[in-house]
């Protein structure tokens, strides 16, 4: 059996749009996170 690497190049479009969603998303939350856990510590 030899590796099928057709089959890594070519991207499930939900999967596709599924990470552009949840990437930027879990970014954003983090970022938030972040922010608001640096002014709970100021404030």
């Amino acid at each position: 059996m030899r590796p099928n690497i057709c089959y890594h190049r070519r991207m499930n479009p939900e999967l596709a749009a599924a990470l552009f969603v949840f990437i930027p998303l879990s970014l954003g939350i983090l970022m938030l996170l972040i922010i608001w856990h640096a002014r709970g510590r100021v404030h």
